[in-house]
Formats: C-alpha cells, sequence, structure tokens
C-alpha cells in the first residue's frame, strides 16, 4: 500500500520512523550485537540516520547498567558499538535541510560516548584499586 504525500511528508510519521529505528538498533544490537538494517522495516533513510544517532543516548544507559552490574567487558563492548555508529555517521555530509537535526544529534552523541568513556575509564580505576586493597588486606592477615 503506498503512502499519500501527505503522510510521506509528515513530521509525526518521520518521528515515528526515527523512534522506530532507535528501538529496533538497540534491541538487535543489545541482543544480537547486530545493526537492524532500514529495509526491514521499511525506514526512510532520513529517519534511520537520526533514530540511528538517538541510539547511542540509549546505548550509555545500557553501559551504565552494565558497570553497575561490574560487567565491564560488556560495557566496552557497548561503547564500541557507539563509537560505531558516530563514525558510520560523519561519513554522511548531508546539508541540515536533508537530515534535520543529524549534526546536532551527531555533537550529543560524541559528547555522550566522551561521558562513557569516561565512566569505564573509572569503573576499571576502581575496579583495579578494589583488587589492590583486597591483596594488602590479604598481606595484612597473613602477617598477623
Amino acid at each position: 500500500m503506498k503512502e499519500s504525500d501527505f503522510m510521506s511528508h509528515s513530521k509525526s510519521l518521520a518521528v515515528a520512523y526515527q523512534e522506530l529505528a532507535e528501538a529496533a538498533n538497540l534491541l538487535s544490537l543489545l541482543r544480537d550485537g547486530a545493526f537492524t538494517p532500514p529495509e526491514k522495516y521499511g525506514i526512510p533513510t532520513r529517519a534511520y540516520l537520526t533514530g540511528l544517532a538517538d541510539t547511542v543516548g540509549e546505548l550509555r544507559r545500557a553501559v551504565l547498567d552494565k558497570l553497575r552490574d561490574e560487567n565491564v567487558e560488556s560495557a566496552v563492548s557497548l561503547l564500541g558499538f557507539m563509537e560505531e555508529i558516530l563514525d558510520e555517521l560523519h561519513t554522511f555530509d548531508f546539508p541540515n535541510a536533508l537530515v534535520p537535526e543529524l549534526r546536532r544529534k551527531c555533537d550529543v552523541a560524541r559528547s555522550i560516548i566522551e561521558r562513557t568513556r569516561g565512566d569505564i575509564t573509572s569503573a576499571i580505576q576502581q575496579g583495579k584499586l578494589v583488587q589492590e586493597l583486597r591483596g594488602f588486606e590479604s598481606r595484612l592477615r597473613g602477617n598477623q
């Protein structure tokens, strides 16, 4: 069924497609470690790109959950997906008129990635510190 010209240019429909792209990619990345192609759900390119940019924020939440569970390895893997998204989006050099909000969303994603990288670095360093303290405590008990 062909959508009407009115619907194909509707802001509401574009936002819905963006949300679909974001949700589909988040789910497939968390579950399968793979991206969902836009063709799978018939998502227009513009909406797919901006939805993909929004996926970075959702992945940050997943990274923070992994860090709370002390699963640094999974957190690092998710950071890799975040960086891959941003790297790929930077290959598109469209004017704002063609893909509204993409540049702004890329700037936001870059900021999110840097904060996430810092959080992971802190978690790794804290883990090392805890290990050192446990070793020190063990040595103290051995000397008593």
